[in-house]
């Protein structure tokens, strides 16, 4: 049975309750004026009556669709419609919704979950808000240059993380399950972004590697954090792993860059500008680590799931570690050292390489609402 959430005129909130429990008391005397309902599958609240009539319509468009024996094929990724919601207006209402998820109380039961392609549009609108703030610091760096001790550091803040926080926004919208919260994310991009940045420089100073191999030893660094935080990789669906390993990656991707800007205003004989380090790193950032270090850990999932439905156990987390002797797994986790070190080599395209990165993770994503579809049909209460 649908769970509903009802919002009063004053902002109280009431909820989860039963779709039969708010019928009966409509039918008695209804709501105050102005009190709104939501559940889970819609885009955004809408007055107690007309959420119920809004249900009643889902149902019988559920009804029809359970006749159709063919599904929609999820491999059919049309960027359109994928993009669609971006170029519609939202309200405040609909973006405080998207956020609440994750606790007892907001995450949507398995049934009413939509195994299909979302179509986010959340992290346009960071992304212009990252992009707004960091033009406000360029041109006050612009118009009172005697102040940039005071501006530098949070142009320097704002350019950097603005792409690698916008992407990992996306990927908080692409877990359709809604089922880890956001105030955890953002816990997961700055301690695994330290934790996988302070290893990477641990195990650099025991090697003395070239530039060019970077990534044999960064990608194991980012992983780790990725695999350990969040009480454990290994209980997550891979929509939500691809979640935490883009975090991870997110903040790797946000700190090294803020690094090699720094690097730059003190390097006196370096022929690079701040600004050009800053423009370059911050263009490119969606195509490398925030996407290797997400389809790494979506692909851990994927072998997690593959491996329970054979009857392996994992509730530990040394558990884990078995994944690593497994093909599935390992194939992608050398395919993102390749990236790196190739990307790190310039043997090809940044953007080729990025493209290749996206294709693999989309194809993860794919799997991951295959996954929640497989437990929808598995579950008695689906």
């Amino acid at each position: 049975m649908r769970q509903l959430y009802i919002i009063y005129p004053d902002l109280r909130r009431e909820g989860p309750l039963p779709e039969d429990e708010v019928r009966l008391t409509q039918q008695e005397g209804g709501y105050p004026p102005g009190t709104t309902a939501w559940a889970a599958g819609m885009d955004h609240r809408l007055p107690v009556q007309e959420t119920l009539q809004y249900l009643e319509e889902a149902e019988g468009r559920r009804a029809a669709d359970s006749r159709d024996d063919s599904l929609p094929d999820l491999k059919t990724f049309d960027f359109v419609p994928f993009c669609k919601e971006i170029f519609r207006r939202h309200s405040v209402e609909e973006v405080s919704d998207l956020f609440c998820c994750g606790s007892r109380a907001t995450t949507p039961p398995l049934s009413a979950v939509e195994a299909k392609w979302p179509a986010p549009w959340l992290f346009s609108r960071v992304l212009l808000v990252c992009l707004l703030c960091y033009l406000g610091f360029y041109l006050a760096i612009t118009c009172f240059p005697e102040s940039i001790h005071m501006l530098f550091p949070g142009w320097m803040f704002v350019g950097n993380f603005a792409l690698p926080f916008s992407t990992l926004v996306l990927f908080f919208e692409l877990n359709i399950c809604r089922d880890y919260p956001f105030h955890r994310v953002v816990v997961a991009m700055c301690l695994g972004g330290v934790i996988s940045l302070v290893c990477a420089l641990f195990l650099f100073a025991g090697w003395d590697a070239p530039a060019e191999l970077a990534g044999v030893l960064e990608e194991p660094a980012k992983f780790l954090p990725a695999m350990l935080l969040g009480g454990g990789l290994y209980k997550k669906r891979i929509l939500t792993g691809i979640l935490l390993g883009g975090a991870v990656g997110a903040g790797f991707a946000a700190f090294e860059s803020a690094g090699y800007v720094f690097g730059t205003l003190l390097d006196e004989e370096s022929t690079s500008t701040p600004a050009g380090v800053l423009h370059l790193r911050a263009a490119l950032a969606p195509f490398g680590h925030v996407v290797w270090t997400a389809m790494v850990a979506g692909a851990f999932c994927r072998t997690v799931d593959l491996l329970r439905r054979k009857g392996r156990e994992f509730t530990r987390i040394y558990h884990g570690f078995r994944v690593f002797a497994y093909a599935s797994f390992l194939r992608i986790f050398a395919t993102a050292v390749v990236l790196h070190v190739a990307w790190n080599s310039l043997l090809l395209g940044h953007i080729f390489i990025g493209l290749i990165g996206w294709g693999i993770l989309l194809r993860l994503v794919y799997t991951g609402i295959l996954q929640v579809r497989n437990e929808q049909a598995e579950s008695p209460d689906a």
